[in-house]
């Protein structure tokens, strides 16, 4: 018998999507462990587990749409938390720490600038100018 496709051939149906879905587990798996060897990977996929709300509570009070909503969304974060935790779990210690010094650089930048007074009216407008 020839090599060529026989859709009614239930076996051989059978075999080509067993190996459709090793080679996208595959590449999976890949993609995965490419995006969490770069920093930018990393920022990138802490930022879609923080929209995803994976540590936050999804609950509110009184309103189930805005619950079915978040859980959506947390859903989503879980997945991607899982692939983590599957493909490149020595990457999640990396990136929970490159995220957390992230934010303190951004609340050092926030405190500063808060401790400058800022200008009222239509001075703020305006450069100072230097003393001379």
């Amino acid at each position: 018998m020839s090599d060529a496709y026989d859709p009614l051939n239930p076996e051989q149906s059978k075999e080509d999507a067993r190996r459709s879905a090793l080679v996208a587990q595959t590449e999976h798996a890949d993609d995965v462990r490419r995006l969490m060897a770069e920093p930018w990977g990393r920022r990138l996929m802490w930022s879609w587990l923080e929209f995803g709300g994976v540590f936050q509570l999804s609950f509110q009070a009184g309103q189930a749409d805005v619950t079915a909503y978040k859980e959506g969304n947390r859903n989503f974060g879980l997945m991607l938390f899982a692939s983590i935790m599957e493909h490149a779990p020595e990457k999640w210690a990396l990136m929970q720490r490159e995220a957390s010094e992230a934010k303190a650089q951004r609340d050092a930048a926030k405190k500063g600038s808060a401790e400058q007074p800022q200008p009222r009216g239509i001075q703020r407008f305006f450069k100072p100018r230097a003393p001379v």
